[in-house]
């Protein structure tokens, strides 16, 4: 396993994923029965397909199985870089994965109206707080408040999802150009938008 994960690591997959896929291939090793190469190799569409009922009994998720069978996958192609002939699993997944589908999202007009309600609500309730003199007219607070807002503005008009918010990082603003870098993950490219006046 020990190799496997050296191959992960060389086509630059992160630690969390390496590990992922390692535990799902042991498991699958531990029920095949075996470790030995070129028994591992003779595995065929209805052994797998018997993996996946054992995994269904287990009353896992579809996309959960497809995930394992994933790993499973990506086990064999290492196997394959490493000489063996491998069973034609690639086509083998769990169907009845069911998308959700956002119906009737919000207009531009209700999202701007949502920000400036937000702006509207977090400015009176710190002034409520101000008068009943829970808290001092300080900085931390309207600094918070304006961080708040500042985070809301890059989801209503830039269009960011909270992983990307928790990645942003000062200097990824350009104050010289108005634009903000947007960091790249698994999921989604490295970007640089414009930043708009509102």
């Amino acid at each position: 396993m020990k190799v496997f994960k050296n191959h992960l690591k060389s086509q630059h997959y992160k630690i969390r994923t390496i590990n992922e896929h390692c535990l799902n291939v042991e498991r699958f090793i531990k029920w095949f029965g075996s470790t030995d190469q070129q028994e591992l190799a003779q595995l065929s569409v209805a052994k797998l397909v018997e993996y996946i009922n054992v995994l269904q009994a287990k009353e896992l998720a579809a996309e959960t199985i497809n995930l394992q069978l994933r790993s499973i996958r990506k086990y064999y192609q290492y196997l394959e870089s490493e000489g063996c002939i491998i069973p034609k699993i690639e086509n083998v997944k769990v169907k009845g994965i069911t998308k959700k589908v956002i119906i009737d999202p919000l207009e531009y007009s209700d999202l701007e109206q949502l920000y400036k309600d937000y702006s509207a609500y977090k400015k009176q309730q710190i002034e409520k707080l101000k008068e009943a003199r829970l808290i001092k007219a300080s900085k931390t607070c309207s600094g918070t408040a304006l961080k708040r807002k500042v985070m809301l503005g890059f989801m209503v008009f830039q269009g960011l999802h909270s992983g990307e918010l928790k990645r942003l990082e000062i200097n990824h603003i350009n104050n010289e150009d108005v634009t903000v870098f947007i960091m790249g993950s698994g999921k989604s490219k490295a970007r640089e938008l414009k930043l708009q006046p509102l």
